[in-house]
């Protein structure tokens, strides 16, 4: 695994990467409080199935996020990432927002993306996402770490994931600064401008959308609308998972690759 900064005219990005294949596979996580590159040994474990077909690139946000940008110039950040390492058409995985990204790099940057994967997430604010969201975002300007952490926690994960795991996944973010909380802030604010329901017509390349019913941060209702707007295949999981889905469900990672192995023969 190698784990590195781009550097581009907009900026520098940190990612990682892993795996052998010809074909590379560009993962987008989801809203964080801590850089991505500190869970790269769980990511490169969770998706090593992945290692032998492709060559795995996970790409965190810019370091010095504007304190006004959107998920539009976060994709331009992306992109410009991409670029840099020499990727394009590319197999793309986006969670919760990694998803709402990768629609604007799909709409915005077509020859990046060969094939185009969503977990989780929206094409425009649901009423549930947007009360959800602006609580996380009062608890994170106020610098309730612990509120908030539990809150996200609660919401993120299914009972059974809570219950096995939730004091231990607690104990991970006891390093979690203020400073973190004001980037959280700014990819939250981010979130709350979602829309690209009326531009989605614009993505040609095949597309997989998974869900979860009783999702509780962005609705089971937004997968099935966004899968319908594309017009491509669909899988939702049961309520027993929670939106945190693409890491509690044993067989989320096969269905990925099931779906870009089959795209690419």
């Amino acid at each position: 695994m190698i784990t590195g900064t781009v550097k581009t005219p907009r900026g520098e990005l940190e990612y990682f990467t892993f795996g052998e294949g010809r074909i590379p596979f560009v993962i987008l996580p989801g809203l964080g409080a801590k850089p991505i590159v500190l869970s790269a040994p769980a990511i490169k474990a969770a998706y090593s199935c992945f290692a032998k077909d492709f060559t795995v690139y996970v790409i965190d946000r810019k370091k010095a996020l504007e304190p006004d940008c959107t998920l539009e110039s976060i994709a331009d950040d992306t992109a410009g990432a991409m670029r840099a390492l020499g990727i394009e058409n590319a197999c793309v995985f986006g969670a919760s927002m990694g998803g709402m990204i990768a629609q604007h790099l799909a709409i915005k940057y077509p020859g990046l993306v060969r094939a185009l994967a969503l977990g989780s997430t929206a094409a425009r604010v649901q009423p549930g996402m947007l009360t959800l969201g602006e609580d996380w975002l009062r608890l994170a300007e106020a610098h309730d770490r612990d509120t908030l952490l539990r809150s996200t926690i609660d919401n993120l994960y299914s009972e059974t994931t809570k219950r096995l795991y939730g004091e231990a996944m607690l104990r991970m973010f006891d390093e979690v600064t203020d400073s973190d909380l004001d980037r959280f802030c700014i990819q939250m604010r981010a979130i709350m401008g979602l829309n690209t329901y009326d531009r989605l017509d614009s993505i040609a390349c095949p597309a997989f959308v998974v869900g979860v019913e009783g999702d509780r941060v962005v609705t089971g209702e937004a997968s099935d609308e966004l899968a319908d707007a594309l017009c491509c295949d669909q899988y939702m999981y049961g309520a027993e998972f929670g939106h945190c889905v693409f890491d509690e469900a044993p067989d989320y990672k096969e269905r990925l690759l099931n779906f870009f192995v089959g795209i690419m023969r």
